[in-house]
């Protein structure tokens, strides 16, 4: 006759990361991230830079020699879209 012994099954327990290891699972998610990082640091310099700011000169009446003026909000669209020398262009 044979006897089995029932030993007492403990959970199995995941061991914790190394830090190398844990360094190794970040390099991997982030590193794509740090290869197009540039091209969105130079998109805004040169795109939306130039974009934005021409939006911020629009809203006031500039002058080359003198320099910013007075704000004048939405006032030079709306003077722009009463002109008819504009819609005729």
């Amino acid at each position: 006759m044979t006897t089995t012994l029932n030993r007492s099954a403990k959970p199995a327990v995941k061991p914790q990361p190394t830090f190398k290891q844990r360094l190794s699972i970040f390099d991997v998610k982030a590193s794509p991230y740090f290869y197009v990082a540039p091209f969105f640091i130079l998109f805004a310099l040169v795109g939306l830079f130039p974009l934005v700011y021409t939006f911020f000169v629009s809203l006031f009446d500039w002058h080359l020699l003198k320099g910013q003026g007075q704000f004048v909000g939405l006032e030079n669209f709306a003077e722009v879209l009463q002109d008819r020398f504009f819609w005729n262009s």
